[in-house]
């Protein structure tokens, strides 16, 4: 199973990146963005790469991400 880490890189923003640290992939970028969109969430393309919206918390980063990621990817809060 594929490994994610979330953490709030710069202070401000939730970022999304495989076990090394390294961007995610652009296809999962392009289902993030459009997971997010339908659910109205508010996040950003930085550098290419999308990162949330650090105003929210952990929780619900956890239950967003959660439910994203259900049943092939494991993510890691860091």
């Amino acid at each position: 199973m594929k490994q994610r880490v979330i953490r709030k890189g710069d202070g401000v923003h939730w970022r999304i990146t495989t076990q090394e640290f390294e961007p995610t992939p652009e296809e999962e970028r392009t289902q993030l963005k459009e997971y997010f969109d339908e659910l109205d969430l508010n996040y950003h393309v930085v550098d290419g790469d999308v990162v949330i919206d650090g105003s929210l918390d952990w929780q619900a980063v956890d239950e967003v991400m959660g439910h994203f990621y259900e049943g092939w990817a494991e993510f890691t809060p860091f």
